[in-house]
């Protein structure tokens, strides 16, 4: 969790993907971060204010290492009263080899989990989306090769609030649009659209 070399890694990728309508995108990004925390504190407290949140990490290799907390709490209440949709899948439909999984602490077979199982986009070289929620759960499935469903909230949907700090909310969302705009699409005239509805420049207002 480094400040300065987020920002390598943000100049990195505006050099390899440079052109006039990248420009502001960009522009807007480092505005944001420029003016919200980053350092290894904010997972200590979001231990603190948050009775369970899970914490996911990101390497981005020599640009460091950078942790997303997510606020399972806040995110539980919303889902339960309608204010957030999950897409549901089947699992013998999804291929878990596409789902970043951690074995859980203190799994126990004896316990009847049954909470929601709930990935979200979580891309890198190895894998698409990973799990907030439900890892015990997962875990117990997979080991009674049961059929099961698998929930899915898209990164654009998760509100502020459904993270324990703004850093994690930016980061989380970049990661992923990133893949989407440079890597995924190869369209100039769709990469300029994607830009264009971006969410980031709703979050600049958002958040300064």
């Amino acid at each position: 969790m480094n400040k300065d070399l987020l920002f390598k890694y943000l100049d990195d990728t505006y050099n390899k993907n440079k052109h006039l309508f990248t420009y502001r995108y960009f522009k807007a990004i480092k505005k944001i971060f420029n003016n919200i925390e980053v350092s290894e504190q904010l997972t200590d407290l979001a231990l603190i204010k948050t009775l369970n949140p899970y914490t996911q990490d990101y390497d981005l290799g020599d640009f460091g290492l950078y942790h997303i907390d997510f606020n399972i709490k806040h995110l539980l209440y919303l889902i339960d009263n309608d204010q957030i949709q999950l897409k549901t899948y089947e699992s013998s439909k999804v291929n878990f080899n596409m789902i970043y999984h951690e074995y859980p602490d203190f799994f126990n077979m004896s316990i009847n989990y049954d909470s929601k199982i709930i990935i979200t986009d979580f891309i890198t070289k190895d894998c698409y989306f990973t799990i907030i929620d439900g890892n015990h759960t997962f875990e117990k499935y997979l080991l009674e090769n049961e059929q099961f469903n698998i929930h899915y909230l898209p990164f654009y949907q998760i509100p502020r609030s459904c993270y324990c700090n703004d850093f994690s909310y930016v980061f989380h969302y970049i990661i992923n649009e990133f893949y989407l705009i440079f890597y995924k699409e190869q369209d100039i005239n769709r990469q300029k659209q994607l830009i264009k509805n971006s969410k980031i420049f709703f979050m600049v207002k958002e958040l300064l």
